[in-house]
């Protein structure tokens, strides 16, 4: 019995290294429009059908004592907010614990009738998370038409918001690594809008 559990979780980290491009790197973000991720999504925030073609984040299987237990056993959301406002955020995909691995649609899809939060020209807006320890790696992108990823630069956690009005659609990525930095424990993401005034 203990060669097949040994053998198995063998098979799932052999599996994770073949598929998991960011063990190495970060991972691409995979370049579907609009339309075709709409396509393979109900409209609501169900986990989509096709996940590897929409980037399954992947995380290792890791001993039961080095996993960390997250507030009612869901992956932390980071606090997003500006200095006047808190801005809504929305769980994406995941691999986390013992929760498994969720892929969702993705993008901008993922925020359909959910409002914007509303600020103001320039506003710097912070992004911390809500964990600890704190991911080894922290990725913010603003998601444009086409579901085209611009890198956000952050500083100290802070980035300044456009200062031309319109939407803005970001997705927020982090990565938390084994203790030598070679494995991946667990991976979050989220997504939020913001209406510039």
């Amino acid at each position: 019995m203990v060669l097949l559990v040994l053998g198995l979780m063998f098979v799932g980290y052999a599996a994770n290294q073949a598929i998991d491009p960011s063990i190495k790197g970060r991972q691409e973000k995979p370049e579907h429009s609009v339309e075709d991720l709409e396509a393979t999504s109900t409209g609501t925030k169900e986990p989509a059908d096709n996940m590897e073609s929409l980037g399954v984040l992947s995380a290792l299987p890791i001993p039961k004592s080095s996993k960390a237990v997250t507030p009612a056993g869901q992956p932390p959301l980071p606090i997003v907010s500006t200095p006047i406002t808190s801005v809504h955020v929305v769980q994406s995909s995941y691999c986390w614990d013992t929760l498994g691995c969720a892929d969702y649609v993705g993008g901008r899809a993922m925020l359909n009738g959910e409002p914007p939060t509303v600020i103001d020209p320039g506003d710097r807006i912070s992004i911390k998370p809500n964990y600890e320890p704190l991911p080894a790696k922290v990725y913010v992108s603003e998601i444009r038409e086409n579901n085209v990823y611009l890198p956000v630069d952050l500083s100290d956690g802070v980035f300044e918001a456009p200062k031309v009005k319109g939407l803005y659609y970001y997705l927020y990525e982090a990565t938390w690594l084994t203790e030598d930095g070679k494995y991946t424990l667990n991976q979050t993401s989220a997504v939020f809008a913001v209406e510039i005034m």
